[in-house]
């Protein structure tokens, strides 16, 4: 840049002074060019845009004492609609579907002939850290993370791959662990350029993991028919 513009122009100058003094903190320690803010947004639109979606859908939960671990095929569609069905983990067989406000499900077993319905917040849909199945969205998580973007702090950024797909890795620390659910610390895995989540962890203020889960074999906007989430067939 010609110098002499700077001393022709103080705004500019100003401007300079503001950019090489004041950094975004969102960009993390080491200064990379993908903001937090900036990075969750562009998730969220990229949310807004699907129809549908269908994955692999592991999942790791703890209380610090008893831990749950599941994998489901999972499948959603939109505004509401969800299909979880259980391939390991306890119950496995058991299929879930979520509409209307509520959830239905088909236990494994000699009970398979049964439908049961259940409220969300029902003990016997929740996990050991009272997740619902109705909270299982990308939607829902980035709506949350966007909600409580006050209280983070990058903490590092970098760049790796993942499942064979290039990813952002934010490791985002929390200001006040009581007003995010206990989660002190956070790993996210960004599948870039997609904006899709592909993975996160969650610890608390021990350091302890209490929440995990990871989407694979990820296939968006397949047109899934709506009897999906009607039959457990």
């Amino acid at each position: 840049m010609d110098l002499r513009m700077v001393e022709k122009s103080p705004a500019l100058a100003v401007l300079l002074f503001l950019v090489c003094t004041f950094p975004s903190a969102a960009a993390g320690p080491a200064g990379l060019v993908d903001p937090y803010d900036m990075t969750l947004q562009g998730m969220k639109d990229r949310f807004e845009a699907l129809t549908d979606y269908s994955c692999l859908f592991y999942s790791f939960v703890s209380d610090g004492r008893r831990s749950q671990k599941w994998t489901y095929r999972y499948f959603f569609k939109k505004p509401d609609l969800i299909r979880m069905e259980v391939i390991s983990g306890a119950n496995a067989g058991a299929i879930l579907i979520v509409r209307d406000g509520k959830v239905r499900a088909k236990p494994a077993g000699l009970l398979s002939l049964l439908s049961l319905t259940f409220r969300p917040d029902d003990p016997q849909v929740i996990d050991i850290r009272k997740n619902r199945p109705d909270q299982t969205p990308w939607g829902y998580y980035l709506d949350q993370h966007l909600q409580s973007l006050g209280l983070a702090t990058v903490l590092s950024l970098s760049r790796d791959t993942l499942d064979g797909r290039p990813v952002l890795i934010y490791e985002i620390g929390s200001q006040d662990p009581a007003r995010t659910q206990g989660i002190a610390r956070e790993k996210i895995w960004v599948a870039v350029p997609d904006d899709l989540l592909l993975r996160y962890e969650m610890y608390d203020r021990d350091g302890r993991l209490v929440i995990m889960a990871h989407f694979k074999d990820i296939l968006l906007d397949q047109s899934l028919p709506d009897s999906l989430f009607m039959k457990f067939k």
